[in-house]
């Protein structure tokens, strides 16, 4: 039970490392870049694997960068605030998740300093445990956020 319970401390926690590398987005330039007149493109850049709140909205490109926020529905066109709102949402879902692998880590060295004692074995384990269910339901949550997110912002 013990080499179970350790194992898969360390297959969550090398996952999780694995799933929360923010991939940088591509750059993809109208034009050739040695020339120097590039806009390049609009996507969402990540910070630490967050979105950011403009993150479903439409973004035109030019000379910079616009986000094309409405904020009442217009003319067919509905609102934007749903948008950030699920992006802010998921943010605050993969906050969670990292808050749950730092519950991981802390069940460990608890486990750990225990030094065998039956009550102090107990609560590491609940604590780890507790924590997995917890990030099992984050990493869920947040897959499901984005999806809700990119269908509503017709991608």
């Amino acid at each position: 039970m013990k080499r179970l319970l350790v194992g898969l401390v360390i297959f969550v926690a090398l996952s999780v490392g694995v799933i929360s590398v923010g991939v940088p987005a591509a750059t993809t330039y109208a034009c050739s870049p040695a020339a120097g007149n590039c806009t390049g493109t609009c996507a969402p850049h990540k910070f630490l694997t967050l979105v950011p709140w403009y993150q479903y909205l439409d973004l035109s490109e030019g000379a910079e960068c616009n986000v094309n926020f409405t904020l009442l529905p217009d003319g067919g066109k509905p609102s934007s605030i749903p948008l950030v709102l699920l992006a802010v949402l998921e943010d605050m879902v993969r906050i969670a998740g990292l808050v749950a692998v730092v519950f991981v880590i802390w069940g460990g060295v608890r486990y750990i300093t225990s030094e065998g004692t039956p009550d102090g074995t107990k609560q590491a384990k609940s604590t780890i445990m507790n924590a997995l269910i917890g990030l099992a339901i984050a990493v869920i949550a947040t897959s499901a956020v984005a999806f809700i997110g990119r269908k509503l912002a017709g991608g």
